[in-house]
């Protein structure tokens, strides 16, 4: 297996796998072994988990061989290598009031990915026969709610798919949980 040194050296291999016709298994299996190994390599806390259960890079064939790190973890560890700077969004877990949230950082490039993995899997599973949909999000809107992956896919699905009068209905309270605005979602 091939190891990289950096996430922009991998970035366009993933982009030109989700971008492909035909999406292989031991595409994927080559993919996830090379993101393995550039988190082993970046990030020292998961490599430290890794090394406590004897995993490493270059003794696994199969992605399901990768460890999963518990999402408890992503409440008390920064588990990234993105610098500070380097950090275009963070989102949050939805979690309740009493728990601290796990953090999940994207730089501009991972969060293109994350973006670019949606649309396809969403255009032809969902609206296949439309170009242009009118939505009824309920969801707050982005700018209410901007640490929440949910609502910006919604967001990126919007912006590709929806037609002008697609919409958030939903809205936060002084808490910060989240409501729906019945009148206009009907």
């Amino acid at each position: 297996m091939k190891s990289e040194s950096s996430f922009a050296e991998y970035s366009s291999r993933l982009h030109d796998y989700i971008n492909a016709f035909d999406r292989s298994e031991t595409g994927f299996n080559q993919l996830a072994l090379e993101l393995f190994a550039l988190q082993y390599a970046h990030v020292e806390s998961y490599r430290r988990f890794c090394l406590g259960r004897r995993v490493l890079p270059d003794k696994i064939i199969c992605w399901t061989e990768i460890p999963a790190v518990p999402t408890a973890v992503f409440k008390e560890l920064e588990m990234t290598s993105l610098p500070v700077g380097k950090r275009a969004a963070v989102f949050h877990s939805s979690g309740t009031m009493e728990q601290r949230p796990s953090r999940h950082y994207h730089s501009v490039e991972s969060q293109a990915i994350y973006e670019a993995s949606l649309l396809p899997w969403f255009k032809a599973h969902v609206i296949p026969d439309a170009e242009r949909c009118t939505f009824v999000i309920l969801t707050p809107a982005p700018v209410l709610a901007s640490h929440s992956s949910l609502v910006h896919m919604f967001q990126v699905v919007r912006r590709a798919f929806g037609s002008p009068d697609s919409l958030f209905t939903g809205g936060m309270n002084v808490d910060g949980g989240w409501t729906l605005d019945i009148d206009a979602t009907l």
